[in-house]
């Protein structure tokens, strides 16, 4: 299905980068359509594949999410659009508040909860640095390297 993707459906041309059309991570896939066109034609390559392989899509699991200046010109009836989609773990929306409340700020505030219920145990420097790095460095992180951190572009201010 992934080669048949590549091989005929038109997808966006990324600064020094090749034309990205599907991303794929496990059971997870990633549609980036130049188009409605080119939606249609990738919709259609799906069918056929499931129409060989008796592997279905599962719309209620299905989104789509307009990027770039067109976004508000096209349309599509999926009936489980609901801002924001979720994608491996990162929350995407339009609303760049919502983005760093959902991936950054919410995570911040759910490990220092789970911080704070290991402070009462009686850790090592070098248990409680194990800790912090594997309760919530990492998902921090790996948010950071996908979106903008949003309080280095504000100025961002412990309370």
């Amino acid at each position: 299905m992934a080669q048949k993707v590549r091989q005929e459906c038109r997808g966006i041309k990324l600064p020094q980068s090749t034309e990205d059309k599907i991303s794929q991570f496990a059971d997870d896939t990633t549609l980036i359509c130049n188009d409605i066109n080119a939606l249609k034609e990738c919709m259609k390559g799906i069918h056929n594949f499931s129409a060989i392989s008796g592997l279905k899509l599962n719309k209620k699991k299905t989104k789509a999410m307009w990027i770039g200046s067109a976004k508000k010109e096209m349309k599509i009836n999926l009936e489980s659009y609901k801002e924001p989609i979720k994608y491996l773990g990162i929350n995407l929306s339009y609303k760049h508040d919502n983005n760093g409340n959902l991936n950054f700020f919410i995570k911040i505030y759910k490990m220092d909860t789970k911080l704070n219920i290991w402070q009462t145990r009686d850790l090592t420097l070098f248990g409680r640095t194990m800790l912090v790095k594997t309760l919530g460095l990492s998902k921090l992180v790996y948010a950071a390297s996908l979106l903008r951190v949003p309080w280095l572009l504000k100025g961002y201010k412990k309370n």
